[in-house]
């Protein structure tokens, strides 16, 4: 009896983290940032944090770019993760959750089939009042780093195995 009361509930839970990430594959690719978004790697979901209160919704996304493009620093992971708040705070499911996560990789393509793939990451979370407030003054994306909260910042070397980290 507890299995067939469970099994709905279930169901309808996964339902409601699948369609997370269809609304938000959607919300950016209506943005049309000038992103090289992989859409087959956006993942979002609901979490909780103890170090933020209320339910956000935690997303990943993923950018393929070239390796000619890389930088020892975390300025295009920031640049991209900016984008990507900006875009989100212009869908007003969103604004359901009390916070947003994302964290935004940028995937730097092999140069050859000898070398290998070369991952940045920046992780920041931005409140609903922050990013609701941001949409009202049409604040460009450019600003959004001035208001979120960065967590983290990683990113691989292509001539080493050293991780830089900030």
């Amino acid at each position: 009896m507890k299995s067939a009361f469970c099994l709905p509930i279930l169901i309808a839970l996964c339902l409601c983290a699948c369609s997370s990430t269809r609304f938000i594959s959607v919300a950016l690719k209506n943005a049309a940032l000038d992103l090289p978004i992989d859409s087959e790697r956006v993942k979002a979901g609901g979490v909780w944090r103890q170090v933020e209160s209320g339910h956000g919704l935690e997303i990943y996304v993923w950018a393929n770019r070239d390796i000619g493009d890389y930088e020892r620093n975390l300025d295009l992971e920031l640049e991209g993760a900016a984008k990507v708040c900006a875009a989100l705070a212009m869908n007003d499911r969103v604004l359901e959750w009390a916070y947003i996560d994302v964290y935004f990789f940028n995937r730097y393509q092999r140069v050859s089939s000898t070398s290998r793939d070369v991952v940045g990451v920046a992780e920041v979370i931005m409140r609903r009042e922050t990013l609701l407030m941001l949409r009202e003054r049409n604040t460009p994306a450019t600003e959004y780093p001035r208001y979120w909260r960065f967590l983290s910042g990683y990113k691989d070397q292509p001539d080493s195995k050293t991780l830089l980290s900030w």
